[in-house]
């Protein structure tokens, strides 16, 4: 969730983690959400089409062929909130479906080549049921009248991979948000999905400072509380731990 403008965002990159050579960092945003780059843009949009009434940040960036040998199609959701929003998200998950079906398809004004690896993050606030989990996952879409068909996601016409990154990649726990005496459980509201049929996970986690040494801190820089909002007695309020995903392209025989 990022309210500020791209060229603030941008800026404050610019700023902080300055790139060399003189290359810049391009923000983009999609309502409540930013996607930052340090490589080129080559198509962005804020909505789906049909437009499900919710922005989502839709990006096609330019990966280097130093890099990679394609291109990389991000999508960085942030779905309705609480409990009486789980319509909305299936609705949301249902467009954002459809348009992984139209763009591979592909239909203009989106066409992705063949095999461009497609990530899918955000906060997609699972408070209900699975349901539009299930749908981004699998393209199984719930209202057809409305989104048309279900496509399977994945350029291999399987499912995408659900990450789950673990808590500093070493534990059990997979959740993202927890409020201590809110009456609710910790949940896994955030997600990292991919097309791991076109490219790999090498790493990933979940960043949960307030469960590290003072000497992990330490050596990472980092403080108890730079993943939380505040802390009261034994009890936390963390809304919501980062997700760290690195990726390679998979090598296709």
């Amino acid at each position: 969730e990022v309210w500020s403008s791209p060229d603030t965002i941008a800026a404050w990159f610019n700023k902080e983690l300055p790139l060399p050579d003189g290359a810049t960092w391009t923000a983009v945003d999609g309502g409540s959400t930013m996607t930052v780059t340090r490589f080129p843009i080559v198509h962005h949009r804020a909505t789906t089409s049909p437009d499900s009434g919710r922005k989502v940040s839709l990006t096609w960036i330019d990966i280097p062929d130093s890099l990679w040998d394609h291109d990389l199609y991000f999508i960085n959701a942030h779905m309705s909130c609480c409990s009486d929003g789980e319509l909305s998200r299936q609705r949301q998950a249902d467009s954002i479906a459809a348009w992984i079906r139209r763009i591979r398809g592909p239909q203009p004004p989106v066409a992705l080549p063949p095999g461009t690896p497609l990530m899918l993050m955000g906060d997609l606030n699972l408070v209900g049921g699975d349901g539009p989990l299930h749908t981004l996952v699998t393209g199984d879409i719930n209202d057809e009248a409305l989104w048309g068909s279900d496509a399977a996601p994945d350029w291999d016409d399987t499912a995408l991979q659900d990450i789950q990154p673990r808590h500093n990649g070493d534990g059990k726990a997979t959740w993202t948000w927890r409020w201590d005496g809110s009456g609710f459980n910790p949940g896994r509201l955030d997600c990292a999905l991919l097309s791991d049929s076109v490219a790999q996970v090498v790493g990933a986690i979940a960043l949960n400072t307030t469960t590290m040494t003072q000497t992990q801190l330490d050596a990472l820089g980092l403080a108890q509380l730079d993943v939380g909002k505040s802390k009261f007695g034994d009890g936390w309020v963390l809304d919501h731990l980062p997700l760290v995903v690195d990726l390679k392209p998979r090598v296709l025989r």
